[in-house]
């Protein structure tokens, strides 16, 4: 079975917060976790637990950061616990440049902590957002002030109803 899934073009733990889709959990699934991991970090091995935690912890974060809430100490320390988890060292490589590799077996995790680390840190520049359509739960980064909608067909289809609502007023 072959599932579409929701990608954004969103910085990689954006996207993973929005693996969770309202109801459909697209790291339920070990094919449909594989086939995310596959598409957005190729290379990865998917992790054997932990996967679905961190997921959620980054989604409460992003979205208490959207509403501009107060992170939760628990989401705060398991991103950290993960970032923390497969540390990075710098190498020179035989061509004369560097590389950042990091160690232990759980790289994926490590990453994906580390990347929502940085766009949390960065909020004031690039904030994340909940997008405003009522019946869209994705997240997306706000690069642009005017910026409402996770995509394009959201913004239509909000600005098309407000258009049936004035005239059929």
């Amino acid at each position: 079975m072959s599932v579409e899934l929701p990608l954004l073009g969103e910085p990689v733990s954006v996207e993973f917060a929005n693996t969770l889709y309202g109801e459909l959990d697209f790291l339920d699934e070990p094919e449909t976790a594989r086939s995310w991991v596959a598409e957005v970090l190729p290379g990865h091995a998917l992790p054997e637990d932990g996967l679905t935690e961190l997921r959620n912890a980054v989604r409460r974060i992003f979205l208490a950061v959207s509403a501009g809430a107060a992170l939760d100490s628990a989401d705060v320390r398991l991103v950290n616990e993960c970032a923390a988890a497969a540390p990075s060292v710098w190498q020179l490589t035989s061509g004369a440049t560097a590389a950042r590799t990091r160690l232990g077996d759980h790289v994926l995790l490590a990453e994906l902590a580390e990347d929502c680390v940085r766009l949390v840190a960065s909020a004031d520049v690039h904030p994340v957002r909940l997008c405003e359509s009522d019946d869209c739960p994705m997240l997306f980064v706000r690069k642009h002030h005017r910026r409402r909608w996770c995509h394009n067909s959201c913004g239509h289809r909000v600005r098309q109803a407000a258009y049936y609502r004035r005239t059929r007023a």
